[in-house]
């Protein structure tokens, strides 16, 4: 009796070990094997420090649009870019209405020597306009702030009345002043015109 009790306690002890040996060392092929239930992905983190293959080409780095040189727009030379010094001396104090007329004829002489002709307009305004920058090359002869041209774009005269312009011909131009009466075509007027005006009047005077 005390025999087999011994013998039972010695099989007992051995299944005991035997079941302690087993469930610390799993089967070869759940060590080698993760169940599909078990594969998890890799968080980002991992994946990060995961070296790349050689394979896989790196993407190109996004241009910072902060840092990109942008190409400048042309932009036309204007009347802002410099102030002309053609019209300096008109209305000057020590100057006389008939010097006055010569700035002005210079700014005209000027522009035709630049555009081969003289801008054409149907009043004050619209030869001013040409001679203040709205012309092919953007310049400007006079400043549209000059202190003879009024609110309406018109160039006066030192008493105040608007220059009349009267183009004859693409080469001939007269330019009158109002005179000290402010009327045109009384006795004080002031007239000056283009040389070919004045070669034309002594053409027909020898005839």
């Amino acid at each position: 009796m005390a025999r087999t009790t011994l013998t039972f306690l010695i099989l007992l002890a051995i299944a005991v070990i035997i079941w302690f040996v087993l469930r610390d060392d799993p089967p070869a092929r759940s060590r080698t094997e993760t169940p599909v239930s078990e594969r998890a992905v890799k968080p980002d983190s991992e994946l990060a420090n995961t070296p790349a293959r050689s394979s896989v080409v790196a993407p190109k780095p996004l241009v910072d649009p902060t840092r990109a040189a942008v190409s400048p727009l042309p932009v036309p030379r204007g009347p802002e870019e410099g102030r002309s010094p053609l019209a300096d001396e008109l209305h000057a104090q020590d100057r006389s209405g008939t010097d006055d007329l010569a700035v002005v004829l210079n700014l005209f002489t000027h522009y035709r020597t630049r555009f081969q002709s003289y801008p054409v307009g149907e009043d004050n305004a619209t030869f001013v306009n040409a001679l203040t920058g709205n012309n092919p090359g953007r310049l400007a002869f006079i400043s549209r702030d000059h202190p003879a041209i009024d609110a309406q774009g018109r160039l006066l005269d030192r008493w105040g009345e608007p220059f009349f312009f009267h183009l004859l011909g693409r080469d001939e131009l007269e330019i009158r002043s109002a005179g000290p009466d402010r009327e045109l075509y009384t006795a004080d007027d002031l007239l000056i015109a283009s040389p070919a005006v004045r070669n034309a009047a002594l053409k027909s005077e020898s005839q």
